[in-house]
């Protein structure tokens, strides 16, 4: 399971209690504990993406929860703290948000939830790359999708749900930026197997104040941090429909 955030606005005032909320429940996450019963963290890297008069894009090998930053304060900001799934590679080369791009647009996608790689490879025609992960495989699917981002990630869905290559959750950010038109756009998705659970810790809310509009994970609601914030009411995001931010 990994965490996520998804801002949009100007968040000047806002940045630095959302940030201690993101570390404060990806370093020891409300929601969840080891088999153990030990403290169950995101330690795994973590990546932001801020499209605002600039473009600014990372991923560093150390947990967010160890990190400064980022020095962001407006715009659309996408954030993303990894916990590797059983089986999947480890290192700052997969750290998300993943990028790739077209002839007129850049997409970065993050992702919280499991791909059945090998199936998706297959569908496309082709091997999975020794240590790939699935979230990369499932944005080569999405880039082989016609049209503009909603579109893309619409048939994207539909071809891993109809493939039954969703192993677990699918929590999935979008942003795009037209390089023509400087557009940008963020969509989130949340959804499961009928055959999987899907409880609070697979949710994903939205809420925000008359300058900003976020969606988050639903661990980020448990912050002691991010109960003081003046938001109006949290929303659950439907699930199965692809939202914009």
């Amino acid at each position: 399971m990994c965490r996520m955030m998804l801002l949009k606005g100007n968040f000047e005032s806002a940045i630095n209690p959302l940030m201690s909320a993101f570390k404060e429940v990806c370093k020891n996450d409300p929601l969840n504990k080891e088999p153990d019963g030990s403290v169950y963290s995101h330690p795994d890297g973590w990546g932001y993406l801020n499209i605002s008069d600039t473009i600014e894009y990372g991923r560093y090998a150390k947990p967010v929860f160890d990190a400064d930053g980022p020095e962001v304060h407006e715009g659309l900001l996408m954030l993303h703290a990894r916990k590797t799934s059983t089986g999947e590679p480890v290192g700052v080369g997969f750290v998300h948000p993943f990028h790739a791009f077209d002839a007129e647009s850049d997409y970065w996608l993050s992702h919280n939830g499991d791909f059945d790689k090998a199936r998706i490879a297959e569908y496309l025609g082709v091997q999975v790359p020794v240590g790939e992960s699935d979230t990369q495989v499932f944005l080569d699917l999405l880039m082989r999708q016609p049209g503009n981002a909603r579109n893309k990630l619409h048939h994207a869905i539909k071809a891993v749900n109809d493939l039954k290559a969703i192993k677990s959750i699918a929590n999935i950010f979008l942003v795009s930026y037209n390089r023509i038109s400087r557009e940008k756009e963020g969509l989130a998705y949340t959804d499961a197997p009928e055959s999987t659970e899907y409880g609070e810790n697979s949710r994903l809310y939205s809420s925000g104040s008359k300058k900003i509009r976020l969606i988050f994970s639903s661990s980020v609601a448990f912050s002691r941090h991010f109960r003081y914030m003046d938001f109006q009411a949290i929303e659950k995001i439907p699930r199965g429909k692809i939202v914009e931010i």
